[in-house]
């Protein structure tokens, strides 16, 4: 009775720790990885819906307080789509990414000490002087409302005491990642041991396998959702599409593990039911 609660407890330990493992892995690929995060953010910015709430937010930005009719404020909103779609603002919205993104990586893994490190800084004002530029050339009488300078859309990431916080959170991050997948290779390796005798002794792995990675396709799964619901109304759009897109990598790993695990599960099930219609032919 102790041996079966055992198992069953190792198994289900086995079955998280799995589940943690992909979800760590796959977080810690996303965020760390520069060409993936880049690769990750120009495909997002490549969806319409996406560009049509980036161009309502650049436009709200320029426009002020300035309460301006739909009959103008729809055309404003197209046409700013239409540049925050292009191939040039596209191309730059790359680079500035890959510009933001790896030097402030590099200061998470980094060791200096907090007052010698500068803090990293996204300038959008070049992205924003564009839309405003062709803003004036389409409606030019409504130049004179529209500011003569984009307004200071520069801001910090991360500085002093939230840089420190970070780095904090990167480290545990960088030992889950790792503790995680050896803890679930070990649980699934002590499940053959303990099944070692039985006739079957890869299906209680097996399962575990197959309930982890259904817990974290079910993570994948929940994820749009679970953004949507977390941000303003005015980004539902904007935030289901990056949970969709940026949880493709967990799903299929997850799918992937969940087919192979299901797969020996049924196998072990069939080689039991055979060799019980065998015994049954020869009585």
């Amino acid at each position: 009775m102790l041996r079966r609660i055992s198992l069953i407890f190792v198994a289900a330990l086995a079955a998280v720790s799995l589940a943690l493992a992909l979800t760590v892995n796959w977080a810690y690929s996303e965020i760390f990885n520069t060409s993936k995060f880049v690769q990750t953010s120009d495909t997002i910015f490549q969806n319409s819906s996406v560009q049509e709430e980036v161009a309502i937010t650049l436009v709200d930005s320029l426009t002020g307080d300035i309460q301006l009719p739909p009959v103008l404020l729809s055309p404003l909103n197209k046409l700013a789509t239409q540049v925050v779609a292009s191939d040039e603002f596209q191309e730059f919205w790359s680079q500035a990414i890959r510009a933001v993104h790896q030097p402030l990586v590099a200061q998470l893994r980094s060791d200096t000490p907090i007052d010698k490190v500068s803090a990293s800084k996204v300038d959008l004002t070049e992205m924003v002087n564009v839309v405003l530029t062709d803003l004036r050339a389409q409606f030019p009488k409504l130049a004179s409302l529209l500011p003569a300078e984009a307004p200071l859309t520069q801001f910090e990431l991360l500085s002093g005491e939230n840089l420190e916080s970070a780095r904090s959170i990167v480290r545990l991050a960088t030992i889950l990642r790792w503790s995680l997948i050896a803890l679930a290779l070990l649980l699934l390796s002590v499940l053959t041991i303990l099944k070692r005798k039985s006739v079957r002794p890869t299906r209680v792995p097996a399962i575990s396998l197959s309930v982890g990675a259904f817990m974290a396709l079910i993570t994948a799964m929940a994820l749009p959702v679970t953004m949507q619901a977390l941000v303003d109304s005015q980004y539902s759009n904007t935030a289901r599409t990056v949970g969709s897109l940026i949880s493709t990598s967990l799903r299929n790993q997850s799918l992937l593990l969940l087919i192979i695990g299901v797969s020996v599960v049924s196998a072990t099930a069939l080689q039991q039911v055979r060799a019980r219609l065998m015994q049954l032919r020869s009585r």
